[in-house]
């Protein structure tokens, strides 16, 4: 998969690849690092590049997948379920 299409995707269908094997937290974030150091030049947007710890912990969390923990998943399921929620809208007093 390309690193442009791997941009594209909801976080969602990226979080079912990474619980498939498909695709690893590593590549993933290397994907979002090469098109850093592609725009970044010009539009001057981080602060603080800490490139080699985002590494660090793709690995542990590539590794937490192998081990077969899945509470990585749980926030984007959370977002999900939040999504879904109806919602109420209310007025202030006038």
């Amino acid at each position: 998969m390309s690193s442009e299409s791997l941009r594209s995707l909801p976080v969602v269908r990226l979080a079912a690849l990474i619980r498939s094997g498909e695709l690893s937290p590593v590549e993933l974030l290397e994907a979002h690092l090469t098109r850093i150091d592609e725009v970044d030049p010009v539009i001057n947007a981080l602060v603080s590049r800490r490139f080699e710890e985002a590494r660090a912990e793709a690995r542990v969390a590539e590794d937490a997948v192998r081990r077969g923990r899945d509470e990585l998943f749980e926030t984007p399921r959370r977002a999900q379920a939040a999504m879904r929620r109806p919602r109420t809208t209310t007025r202030a007093a006038r």
